[in-house]
């Protein structure tokens, strides 16, 4: 718990200097005093009141962090008795969070300290370290210099705010969202559109049979979102649309390298820009944000896989990757139909496409890719009913267990994937899509 004092020039004490006497000066600045110590606290109010500083004290270490966050002080000074105070936490919490960055802290520390805990203390990353019972133009002098630091330090951000444009925000109303400011290469001036991303631990999820993130409920304290309903982006000018980071223009991008098109690529997107507006034609008003609507969601989807699709024949032998990719837009419509309670025929029909597109990929692809490939050929035959084609891809999953792969993150996607595919062969009656496990009793009636 923490309290604002404000003192509006108190009896000046004889300690302190008399610059500090007079008028009474209109806090404009502020100050966290985490002190135990009433006297010390005491006098420190009526230093800072003097120099037109409202003080706020915070009584609890534990709750420290929380209240600089909240009060956002120019300087805080730490007593380093104070119980259950992590210094060098508060330290580092305070020095990265944004709005706190600027804050400055001393340290004050009982009389007789010894030099080896007070170096260990000034090591900690403070700006000062001074004795509880400083007082006069000494406390006066080192205070000053916080605040001067302080403004400095304000004023430093201020410059690297103006010249940073900040790619990624957080999304009002949905606390496990960001959305990052992308462009469409497509264009002359590029046209910037919103990459949603998930943020990490919001939202729980469990793996499907098909190896699908199934997003099921809202970690405690965070806003639920089915993340499948936001996963591809799309510009809202030619409706160029994807899930791959890479294939946007992302300046602020360190991570990873984005994807170069091809003159031939560019070509073929742009000339397929009036069947992907037909595509588009009856999307909502809420398309482009947060709250797409399901029925959106397959509409993006449909523009990815046609978007895919070109980049696919564009690129068939440098990116053979964007099967896998176009069958698993077709796994998350399966997921998305099964939510609504499509007709089976629908979701059979998406399975199959996604399985065409799987085969392709089969023969082709290499690693990691392969080994997920080949699992979603196991799950999807099984689902579908067909054993013996998912007997003959999971033999294949354990004649690659036994070929040497080329790194260690390949061997263990193959791992993971022979021990789940295995997992799924040996529970196969439990795994058919409803209309499948129907046909299949009355066959075995």
């Amino acid at each position: 718990m923490s309290r604002i004092i404000s003192a509006p020039v108190a009896p000046t004490s004889p300690s302190l200097s008399t610059a500090t006497r007079g008028a009474t000066i209109v806090p404009t600045r502020k100050a966290l005093l985490a002190d135990a110590d009433c006297a010390s606290a005491a006098q420190l109010v009526v230093a800072l009141s003097g120099m037109g500083v409202q003080a706020g004290v915070c009584n609890d270490g534990s709750n420290l962090i929380e209240q600089a966050k909240k009060i956002l002080p120019d300087i805080v000074l730490i007593d380093t008795d104070l119980p259950r105070t992590d210094i060098g936490s508060v330290i580092r919490v305070l020095a990265r969070f944004p709005t706190t960055r600027s804050v400055v802290i001393i340290l004050t520390t009982p009389p007789g300290t010894d030099t080896s805990k007070l170096a260990r203390l000034q090591g900690l990353g403070a700006f000062r370290v001074i004795c509880r019972s400083t007082a006069g133009p000494v406390l006066l002098e080192v205070l000053q210099a916080a605040l001067d630091q302080s403004k400095k330090l304000q004023q430093r951000q201020a410059d690297e705010d103006e010249t940073k444009v900040c790619p990624t925000r957080h999304v009002l109303g949905n606390s496990s969202l960001l959305a990052r400011r992308v462009f469409c290469p497509f264009h002359d001036n590029f046209v910037a559109l919103e990459r949603f991303v998930l943020r990490t631990g919001k939202v729980v999820a469990e793996q499907s049979l098909f190896d699908l993130p199934i997003y099921k409920h809202a970690a405690p304290k965070c806003d639920f979102v089915n993340f499948h309903l936001l996963a591809v982006s799309v510009c809202p000018q030619c409706f160029f649309a994807t899930n791959e980071p890479s294939y946007f223009h992302d300046p602020s991008e360190t991570r990873f390298k984005m994807h170069p098109h091809s003159q031939q690529t560019r070509d073929a997107l742009i000339g397929q820009t009036p069947e992907r507006l037909r595509l588009a034609s009856k999307i909502s008003r809420d398309f482009f944000t947060e709250k797409r609507t399901p029925a959106d969601a397959l509409i993006s989807y449909e523009l990815a896989i046609a978007t895919s699709t070109v980049i696919h024949a564009c690129n068939r032998y440098v990116l053979p990757i964007e099967q896998l990719r176009i069958a698993n837009y077709h796994l998350r419509v399966v997921h998305l139909l099964e939510l609504d309670h499509a007709d089976n025929s629908a979701i059979e029909v998406c399975a199959e496409k996604a399985i065409a597109c799987l085969k392709q990929g089969f023969t082709v692809l290499e690693g990691g890719p392969l080994s997920k490939t080949t699992y979603q050929l196991v799950t999807l035959s099984i689902a579908m009913g067909e054993d013996k084609s998912a007997y003959a891809y999971l033999a294949r999953l354990i004649e690659l267990a036994k070929e040497p792969a080329a790194n260690s993150d390949d061997c263990a996607a193959l791992e993971r994937y022979l021990s789940q595919g295995k997992a799924a062969w040996e529970d196969r009656e439990r795994h058919r899509f409803p209309s499948v496990a129907a046909r299949l009793a009355l066959d075995a009636a």
